[in-house]
């Protein structure tokens, strides 16, 4: 028995044991606090006895105070973003439990704002549109909800967070021809710091091979062959191109058998037993372009005989982020130190790090964590944070010491967890299939599900060249929310809102804070439609008749009635939507057509007049179906309605006012029994006058953009007939500018560019047209159809792909307002400032290829001349001769030629080059045999030559052998002696008589 109590007396102990209660409390237990406000929390004890309380804070913190259950710690002015205060006790068993306050400063935006993008003015029905949504300035973001109204129906909530996961990097590439087949990969690479794993950790995407297809190119060839009478030849004609090309031959002469041979690349012309001089076109075409080029064949016959060459011109169809240096600070020694002093673990991997201290006397150390943490340990140097499992994204481990004079030194550990990428693959943007040459695409690289972002570096390569390098930051600031709506007819005039809201949970502010942005009102323009109606009208003889042709559409659309019968007396009558044709006496059938009319349409339908008489007498009627262009009864050309005339009469019946302006306009009538007139308008209206046959409508400085002035008459019978006057008020712009769009620079011929207009502050806008000139030449017209009677900023664009006859071209952009013949005349008009472009074009040559003919012993100049922007530099390659010098004269370099050889004989290659090309120009030089004097001279020379050089050796030898010296290079050993070939350029290391010189 007195074991079981004693049993169950430490039951009881080891219970209360296990449900010790922890000593602090925190009053609130988090805090949600404006950015720059105030702050203030309790940390309260139950223990009753301890050595002490404090705050541990970047700021507000508070050091040990002793006889105390409570201490404050308060901060006037929150700004710290990453503050995280901690309540600690000193209990008398030497344990420090502590507690870390959770801490949210936050800031509302400083403005939200709506807009439509790339849009202004009405919205067509049935269009999409995108509304965007700009917050600035406000944090945190992941507690950020941004939610979308129509009126007060909520459209979408959207959410945001800053722990990214997906990840998309872009590269913009211009492949040649050179690229086709090559591979692109994109490398997602953390750069993890010195203390990170090395190398680096990397997944690669696969490889993407791309074809690139391009116009045709000859391969080098003889555009010159000589050939014996009678004998044959094969012509060269081989191109490379993708897809590769096909080949065309003509010639000028039906003379000599020839076949067409193709090998890969290469594609020969060969002719049997040639006879005659000829010249052949080769002719080269894939669906990117087309090439030509001459091959002139020349017969071995008597000089006088040979034909004139034409020109051999070849024609044509006309980051990673790069981490400082650490800087060490100097710093007294402090009691901790950690080995090793930051880590870097993969996610799920386990780490363990040491805490040392140099410190001899002190009362213990220990570890806080959320996981792996060490209570204080006494008698010790060193403790180990151990896990071995780390999946805490926010961990802050942290090692502390109590110093025997009640310091509490702590340091705490950096650890940066992360996780390579599950997956990394590039594809191509809007686009699959071949490339083609000089055209723009864009490769995309997919990483996804990696951290820390701001680790990331995304390398491209095409083969093992490294591209780009793209790094990456997770501190957002500003943000924008888009939202694509398709508006019809119902949403006319709707407000849209967005709202950025702050769900700081439940300790934040309640309701939440949000800012609202300004409502965005919308004008949806649509197509008239007929309201329902009857299209058959049956009516007694002599009765009168009402036919209904009602319509809605924005902008109200425009009625027009035709019958086809004179027969009757008709009167329009328009109420709102209702548009009605009074017709008084009917004594016949009739059919008569509605056409209602707007900018975005026109639709037409028949309503049939039916007269109650006998059956033999009914006409056969048309069909009574709404009618389309195709079924629409056509009426006779003189069947015009009659209609009763209009007691009003305005002069002018229309006016087209310049903002600011004065207007005057006459209101008269022809009934001559009526009880008085008026004109109704919120600015110059008059009220009734009696007596008069004319009112004036007049204002001295028109500035209302909505004014309908509307003339009125009191007849006797009751009615009071009305007609509004239509005002047009315009303004001209305040500036009309003009701009290249992402470019500066000069420009590169054959690339496009996008200008664009700049117009401030014009209206109406469905009267403005934009005319865009390139000096004198009118280059496009362009018109608008958004209906806005308030002065609006509008931009126009032209693409341009300008060309070498373009540089220095200057162009200019005119709004002009077109009013109608009621406006000004001439149109005012605002013309922007000239633009003047420049543009760079590769080189061409001013002559083609050419062949050239030189007797031996004759002098002879090749000259090369090209034209290009920016002037391109000349060279020439040759075989060097002691007799060949060059010269340059401004944009033409000569090769010069004294007493040509037969050595001299072969092709010589101008090459013109600059940033945006280059252009090759080959010239055959032919010599021809001279008269025995020449073979007689040039023997006489070579005699001499070589007495020169015999002697030149003797002399030298000789003195060799005086100075007795050798030199042996062993046949076995390498031969270090340097050779020095012959230059085959020409403009190599060469005196000026051609000789190589030294380096």
């Amino acid at each position: 028995m007195i074991s079981l109590m004693l049993g169950l007396l430490m039951l009881m102990l080891m219970l209360l044991h296990g449900v010790v209660t922890f000593p602090l409390e925190l009053n609130p237990p988090r805090v949600v606090v404006r950015y720059g406000d105030s702050v203030s929390v309790n940390c309260s004890t139950s223990a009753t006895d301890h050595d002490g309380m404090g705050w541990e804070a970047t700021f507000g913190g508070i050091s040990l105070e002793q006889d105390v259950n409570v201490v404050t710690w308060t901060v006037d002015n929150l700004t710290d973003w990453t503050i995280e205060p901690k309540c600690y006790i000193n209990l008398i068993d030497g344990e420090q439990p502590s507690i870390v306050l959770p801490v949210i400063l936050y800031k509302t935006p400083d403005r939200v704002s709506i807009s439509v993008l790339n849009h202004s003015g009405p919205m067509v029905e049935g269009t999409q549109y995108q509304l965007q949504c700009d917050i600035q300035n406000t944090a945190p973001l992941q507690n950020l909800v941004v939610k979308w109204y129509k009126g007060n129906e909520t459209l979408d909530i959207v959410t945001y967070s800053n722990r990214p996961e997906d990840v998309s990097a872009t590269l913009m590439i211009s492949p040649n021809r050179n690229d086709d087949g090559a591979q692109y990969r994109c490398r997602a690479e953390l750069d993890l710091g010195p203390e990170g794993p090395q190398p680096h950790p990397t997944v690669t995407s696969e490889p993407l091979s791309i074809t690139v297809h391009y116009a045709p190119e000859f391969l080098p060839g003889n555009d010159t062959v000589e050939v014996s009478a009678g004998s044959d030849v094969s012509l060269d004609c081989s191109a490379e191109g993708n897809p590769p090309p096909e080949l065309r031959w003509t010639n000028n002469t039906a003379e000599g058998n020839a076949i067409e041979t193709t090998v890969g690349r290469l594609r020969n012309l060969n002719i049997s037993r040639v006879t005659a001089n000829a010249t052949y076109n080769c002719t080269v075409t894939n669906r990117l372009g087309s090439i030509t080029k001459q091959i002139h064949v020349l017969v071995d016959v008597p000089p006088q005989q040979h034909p004139t060459m034409f020109s051999t011109a070849p024609s044509t169809p006309d980051t990673m982020t790069t981490l400082p240096g650490t800087a060490k600070p100097k710093v007294v020694t402090f009691p901790l130190e950690l080995n090793p002093p930051r880590v870097v673990v993969r996610y799920g991997d386990s780490v363990s790090v040491n805490c040392s201290t140099s410190a001899t006397d002190h009362d213990g150390m220990g570890w806080e964590a959320t996981f792996g943490g060490i209570s204080l340990e006494q008698d010790v140097n060193v403790v180990t944070w151990t896990v071995d499992n780390l999946t805490d994204w926010t961990i802050e481990p942290k090692c502390y010491i109590n110093l025997i004079d009640g310091e509490q030194p702590s340091i705490v550990l950096p650890v940066i967890l992360y996780k390579t990428p599950d997956r990394v693959s590039i594809s191509v943007l809007n686009h699959s299939g071949p490339m083609v040459e000089g055209t723009q695409y864009q490769l995309q690289c997919d990483i996804q599900n990696i951290a820390p972002l701001q680790n990331l570096v995304v390398k491209w390569y095409k083969g093992n060249e490294t591209l780009d390098i793209v790094t990456y930051s997770n501190r957002p600031e500003d943000v924008s929310a888009t939202l694509m709506i398709s508006p019809n007819r119902n949403d006319d005039g709707a407000q849209y809102r967005c709202r950025a809201e702050l769900d700081l949970g439940p300790e934040g502010p309640q309701p939440h804070p949000t800012v609202t942005s300004e409502p965005l009102s919308i004008t949806v323009h649509y197509a008239p439609e007929f309201l329902p109606g009857n299209d058959t009208v049956e009516v007694s003889a002599g009765s009168d008749v009402s036919l209904d042709c009602s319509a809605e559409g924005n902008p109200p659309p425009e009625l027009r009635w035709t019958n086809n019968t004179a027969e009757g007396n008709a009167i329009e009558t328009t109420v709102g939507r209702l548009r009605n044709l009074n017709i008084s006496r009917v004594t016949a059938n009739a059919t008569y057509n509605c056409t209602v009319t707007n900018r975005l349409g026109s639709i037409t339908k028949q309503i049939h007049v039916l007269v109650d008489v006998p059956p033999q007498q009914h006409p056969t009627m048309f069909s009574t179906a709404p009618s389309t262009p195709d079924t629409m009864t056509t009426l006779p050309g003189t069947a015009k309605p009659k209609v009763v005339t209009f007691p009003l009469e305005l002069n002018p019946p229309r006016v087209v006012v310049r903002y600011g302006d004065s207007v005057s306009v006459n209101c008269s009538t022809s009934a001559t029994d009526h009880d008085g007139m008026g004109w109704e308008a919120t600015f110059g209206g008059i009220s009734l006058e009696q007596d008069v046959n004319v009112v004036t409508w007049t204002v001295d400085n028109l500035t209302d953009w909505t004014i309908e002035p509307k003339c009125y008459i009191n007849l006797i019978d009751g009615e009071q007939p009305s007609i509004v006057l239509p005002v047009i008020l315009y303004k001209t712009p305040d500036r009309v500018s003009i701009s290249v769009l992402n470019h500066s620079g000069p420009m590169v011929e054959g690339t496009q560019y996008q200008l664009q207009c700049d117009i401030q502050n014009i209206a109406p806008l469905q009267n403005l047209v934009v005319k865009w000139y390139k000096g004198n030449e009118t280059l496009d017209i362009v018109t608008y159809s958004n209906v806005s009677n308030r002065p609006e900023d509008v931009s126009a664009t032209l693409m341009i792909s300008p060309n070498r006859n373009d540089d220095g071209a200057q162009y200019r952009c005119r709004a002009e307002l077109d009013l109608g013949p009621e406006g000004p005349q001439p149109h005012p008009t605002v013309t922007s400032e000239p633009l003047s472009i420049t543009v760079h074009y590769a080189p061409k040559f001013l002559l083609g290829n050419d062949t050239v003919e030189v007797s031996a012993g004759s002098d002879v100049s090749l000259n090369c001349s090209a034209e290009g922007n920016p002037p391109p530099e000349m060279k020439w390659n040759y075989t060097a001769a002691r007799n060949v010098k060059l010269s340059t004269e401004g944009r033409q370099r000569t090769v010069r030629i004294t007493t040509a050889t037969s050595t001299n004989a072969g092709i010589y290659i101008c090459t013109a080059t600059n940033i945006v090309g280059t252009a090759t120009r080959t010239t055959t030089l032919l010599t021809m045999k001279g008269g025995s004097s020449s073979i007689i001279y040039r023997y006489l020379v070579i005699v001499v030559v070589f007495l020169v050089v015999l002697v030149v050796l003797i002399v030298f030898c000789r003195r060799k052998k005086r100075q007795g010296h050798y030199d042996f290079i062993p046949v076995n050993q390498p031969n270090n002696v340097p050779m020095m070939p012959m230059s085959t350029t020409g403009e190599g290391n060469h005196d000026p008589e051609g000789y190589p010189t030294k380096v």
